[in-house]
């Protein structure tokens, strides 16, 4: 009996006893994962093979090892006016978003193994080529899926085998290309990034099966062996926005009460692809002042009235749902 043991990977194989039969032949073995989220050491049996694989504590992500983090600020009493600027400038655009998922489960691949082969290469290109069934786990993502491959030789003849698990994940990027604040004015959603998945476009419909397994694929090389594990982060979702950039001109204006000649306002801007709304204040009273509009929202016209009253320009940004505020289903 032989034994190999690298990387936290430890293999024992046993000699062929049933070479009449299987020499030159491949066999395969399906089984289900134990303790995935315990991670718990996983066990695999086979007639002339013995295979006990470790799962490492700390798994990477696939496909994006990254993290995201809230913008911390750094203002005590009242802040200055230079303070206020320089803690604006780390805003990024970025907010708190989310996904529909559609429906998930985890696909296991059968494990393949080829044994007493003439030639290392041989053994490889029957695991890899094996095309058995897969198992599905429906409703189940799992934090430790991978692979696990190797060869090794015993007696002078060479055994293979591979053996994979893949996470399947649909989802909705957003159920709407725009997101609204806490006064309900929508911007537009230039980008969503989905945890460690990747990034996509606002209402994107994906389909993700991960880890991808080219590399576990790969002639690993003569007595060789590895394992590789991987968790996937599908919860922390984000939106990257559209922030408009608006000013309007003349900023104050003055006219006489009574007067019949409008005073125009302009709105100029990047980032309002839908226009905006304009709103004058208080016209629930006789003799206010009274708003004209037209087809070009870049423009907007105010009739004095007989009462004094000061008005302040503020356009609110215009979204496909309006002016309210509607939550999305999940």
């Amino acid at each position: 009996m032989k034994s190999r043991s690298e990387s936290g990977f430890s293999a024992i194989f046993i000699p062929c006893l049933a070479r009449k039969t299987n020499c030159g032949k491949y066999s395969s073995l399906q089984f289900s994962v134990l303790s995935r989220i315990s991670r718990a050491k996983e066990i695999i049996i086979l007639t002339g093979l013995l295979l006990a694989v470790h799962v490492p504590a700390q798994t990477p992500y696939y496909y994006l090892n990254r993290s995201f983090s809230s913008v911390q600020f750094d203002l005590q009493d009242i802040p200055t006016e230079y303070q206020l600027n320089e803690e604006s400038d780390k805003l990024t655009d970025i907010v708190k978003g989310e996904i529909k998922t559609n429906n998930c489960y985890a696909i296991e691949k059968q494990a393949a193994i080829s044994i007493c082969y003439g030639s290392i290469l041989s053994a490889w290109a029957a695991a890899t080529n094996y095309n058995g069934a897969p198992s599905n786990y429906p409703g189940k993502i799992f934090d430790n899926v991978g692979w696990v491959r190797g060869t090794k030789a015993v007696n002078g003849k060479w055994g293979a085998y591979i053996w994979t698990l893949q996470n399947q994940i649909a989802f909705l990027s957003s159920t709407s290309s725009w997101w609204k604040n806490d006064d309900c004015i929508p911007v537009a959603i230039s980008n969503v990034f989905v945890g460690s998945i990747g990034n996509y476009g606002p209402m994107s419909n994906v389909v993700d099966i991960g880890p991808h397994l080219d590399a576990a694929f790969v002639y690993p090389g003569a007595g060789q062996s590895n394992e590789a594990t991987y968790q996937v982060d599908y919860t922390n979702v984000f939106y990257e926005l559209v922030i408009p950039n608006i000013w309007i001109n003349p900023i104050e204006a003055y006219a006489c009460m009574g007067s019949t000649n409008p005073i125009q306002f302009t709105v100029y801007g990047t980032n309002i692809p839908n226009g905006v709304t304009w709103m004058l204040y208080q016209t629930n009273f006789e003799g206010h002042a009274v708003l004209q509009t037209n087809v070009d929202w870049h423009y907007v016209s105010v009739t004095p009235g007989s009462v004094a009253t000061k008005y302040g320009s503020s356009p609110e940004i215009m979204g496909k749902s309006g002016q309210n505020c509607i939550e999305s289903e999940r």
